[in-house]
């Protein structure tokens, strides 16, 4: 299972999971690809929900925008079949296949507690970020991937617009923490 999210990256998505302990909610990846970094997160956390999703067919044609760079089927290589495969030993672990919001519309009640934002484009992380705030537990974070990087300038675009602080964790990874 390949993870693109690695190193000083995925290390701050295990350390957030582990100061995590006392925030109730499910955890979620949104743009999970191969598996690798989901995978990390559910075995960070094997007694919580982790939600992995994605559409398992590449960047789709609804969420792009003109300037984004990466392109409408940019990470296809996957598929829901050999994510799940490789997660076959996480049963916390639900893959929601499909176009984010509509894929989570059984999830209208859920609460999170850490969310890893890792869409690429500005229209799928700015609806991400309007469906995961409301349902963000107190002291629960969201996790920007790709944010003030050149090849994804919509992420930066839909933080700013959603009026998010976020620190800057890792290299274009930002992080904005929930009040308590």
């Amino acid at each position: 299972m390949l993870a693109l999210v690695a190193g000083p990256k995925l290390d701050v998505i295990l350390r957030l999971v582990g100061e995590l302990t006392g925030v109730p909610g499910a955890m979620a990846e949104c743009g999970v690809y191969q598996g690798g970094a989901l995978k990390a997160l559910a075995d960070a956390c094997p007694d919580r929900t982790v939600y992995g999703f994605d559409t398992f067919e590449g960047l789709p044609a609804e969420a792009w925008t003109e300037g984004e760079i990466h392109g409408v089927g940019d990470f296809r290589d996957t598929s829901v079949e050999a994510v799940s495969a490789g997660l076959a030993d996480n049963p916390n672990v639900r893959l929601m296949p499909g176009l984010f919001p509509s894929t989570a519309r059984d999830l209208e009640g859920e609460r999170f507690a850490l969310v890893h934002l890792d869409f690429d484009f500005y229209a799928s992380t700015r609806d991400a970020i309007a469906w995961f705030l409301p349902r963000l537990s107190p002291g629960g974070v969201l996790v920007f991937d790709d944010v003030d990087w050149k090849h994804c300038p919509g992420v930066r675009r839909a933080v700013d617009e959603a009026g998010l602080a976020i620190e800057l964790t890792a290299p274009c990874q930002g992080v904005y923490r929930h009040p308590a």
